[in-house]
């Protein structure tokens, strides 16, 4: 079995010799960890913006999908990625770190869209997550809140690890994670509603996601109980359709153009054969209120 986590960090310091590629060859290859209709809309609408300026230069983008926990090889995996897709500057959306140490260690021309270890390994862009994770917990206990539900999606990437770490270690306050399948929406259901069962004494919720929103709303109002009145909720990442919800959700607001034209320009410059410092470009969205959360009652 290969799954053992990688040593991290890797040595910098490896006399490797750099590769050189022709712009005539090369063309961009996106790889997503989860399918593409989980992603979230600001994601996909960042990934819009990549494209269509990659698109304007005359290059046309392939998507693939590639979770690891589906292969007990995970290099032989990656290797015959790299095989099959030859001639191509991977973008890699929220990867592993046993992915990003094979990339590194095998010279791939990549670039990563979302988090890496420090020193990072790459180029790429990436929202200053924990910082988002900090600042929603800070807020939710101004409001009173101390015993606070943390709903992400399930999966083995370096991101979700470091939003983990940021709601561990504190004083005074009680994350209680759930982690939801993507695939199963049945499932999340079920799980949602043994969480609040089991944990009466919580009174507010972090959502990454919308549609995580959504089913912590739905099971709320099965049950009789409503957001803000008897849970306060959050989201990380924003959607357009918080526009058509009553007052607003409480979330973070990302300018995906901004953040996808910076990685297109990545992009561009490694189909071109250019050498990019390892470096990410940090994103840190507004905090928008809503109406979704309150001060918790007596």
């Amino acid at each position: 079995m290969d799954r053992a986590p990688p040593k991290w960090p890797p040595s910098h310091s490896q006399n490797k010799t750099k590769q050189t590629h022709s712009p005539n060859t090369l063309t961009p290859l996106i790889i997503h960890p989860s399918p593409i209709s989980s992603m979230p809309a600001s994601s996909v609408e960042m990934l819009r913006h990549t494209e269509e300026a990659l698109a304007k230069l005359g290059y046309h983008t392939q998507h693939l999908i590639y979770q690891e926990r589906h292969h007990t090889n995970s290099k032989q995996a990656l290797e015959a990625l790299r095989q099959k897709y030859p001639n191509t500057v991977w973008l890699l959306r929220s990867p592993t770190l046993t992915t990003l140490q094979w990339c590194y260690d095998n010279q791939i021309p990549c670039c990563i869209m979302g988090a890496q270890p420090s020193p990072p390994l790459f180029p790429g862009v990436d929202l200053d997550i924990e910082r988002v994770v900090t600042q929603s917990i800070d807020y939710l206990k101004k409001l009173g809140h101390s015993h606070i539900f943390f709903i992400h999606p399930k999966g083995d990437t370096h991101g979700l690890t470091r939003m983990l770490q940021a709601t561990q270690n504190l004083n005074d306050i009680h994350v209680h994670p759930l982690a939801l399948p993507s695939d199963d929406n049945p499932r999340a259901l079920s799980l949602i509603k043994k969480m609040l069962l089991d944990h009466p004494g919580f009174t507010a919720c972090i959502c990454t996601y919308f549609q995580h929103f959504i089913a912590v709303n739905s099971t709320l109002s099965a049950a009789g109980a409503k957001i803000p009145h008897d849970l306060s909720a959050l989201c990380l990442y924003p959607d357009p359709l918080m526009d058509w919800t009553y007052g607003g959700v409480t979330h973070f607001k990302l300018d995906p153009k901004q953040a996808g034209l910076r990685m297109a320009t990545i992009i561009k410059q490694l189909l071109s054969g250019q050498s990019l410092a390892p470096k990410s470009t940090l994103f840190f969205p507004t905090f928008k209120e809503g109406a979704t959360c309150a001060k918790k009652t007596p």
